[in-house]
């Protein structure tokens, strides 16, 4: 599930510097963040940069162009842009949590060479907040942001590999158990008749000095060793001019 944080209270006071860019201002040298926020009780998708949040509403069904400090950034994920026809149901919204009918998809589109974010209709039609006025194309004119892999699911799929490996050295799989607990079996049962046969073998050399041969049967250990690696590709940013406002 995707992390978002409040850019004026939780990210810029902190230190942290995975907070998603969808473009980059090469003007300005600032970076375009993936960004929401709350608007008449449901999350409306966009995009900030220094500090401003840049959305759309729609209103009597005409889009219109607003701006607010009070927004979210994408943080933890990495995300790839992909073609709308093919992937508009995996791309990410506003909110996942919310009811489906609320559910906003983000949409993206180069304008004049820099990529920025905005909200897909019902109409499959993306509107970008951009120059002080509503940018818009029509499916398949754009692409769809997916996350393609998060910081947190890796950090805990590694957790979970080391808690694998832990629990594969203490608890053997089913099939190596299943073979300790035969051989044991076979081990003890040796064990007993070894034991019936020393008790025979001391009767029969008192009586008929007739002697006995003992097999032992031992079992060894099955060692496994997992490994589990991750890598992560990172998004590049294009660097072409922006158009601001």
């Amino acid at each position: 599930m995707p992390t978002w944080l409040d850019y004026h209270t939780e990210l810029s006071p902190s230190d942290r510097n995975d907070a998603v860019y969808c473009g980059y201002d090469t003007k300005r040298n600032l970076g375009i963040y993936v960004a929401r926020t709350l608007y008449e009780g449901y999350y409306v998708p966009g995009y900030a940069v220094d500090g401003i949040g840049y959305f759309v509403s729609h209103k009597d069904d005409k889009p219109q162009q607003f701006q607010t400090t009070i927004f979210q950034v994408l943080v933890t994920s990495f995300l790839e842009f992909l073609d709308f026809e093919t992937y508009y149901g995996a791309g990410i919204v506003a909110d996942d949590e919310a009811d489906i009918s609320r559910r906003i998809r983000f949409g993206s589109f180069f304008i004049e060479g820099v990529r920025y974010c905005g909200r897909i209709d019902n109409q499959n039609k993306c509107h970008i907040n951009c120059g002080n006025q509503v940018v818009s194309k029509e499916a398949p004119e754009f692409e769809v942001p997916l996350i393609e892999i998060t910081l947190s699911s890796c950090e805990e799929s590694d957790s979970c590999s080391s808690s694998n490996d832990s629990e594969d050295t203490e608890n053997p799989s089913s099939s190596e158990t299943d073979s300790d607990v035969e051989t044991d079996s076979h081990v003890s049962s040796s064990s007993d008749d070894d034991d019936e046969d020393a008790e025979n073998h001391s009767s029969s050399e008192t009586d008929n000095d007739v002697k006995t041969d003992y097999h032992i049967i031992s079992s060894s250990d099955v060692d496994a060793e997992n490994h589990s690696n991750s890598d992560t590709d990172t998004a590049t940013e294009p660097d072409s001019p922006v158009m601001f406002f």
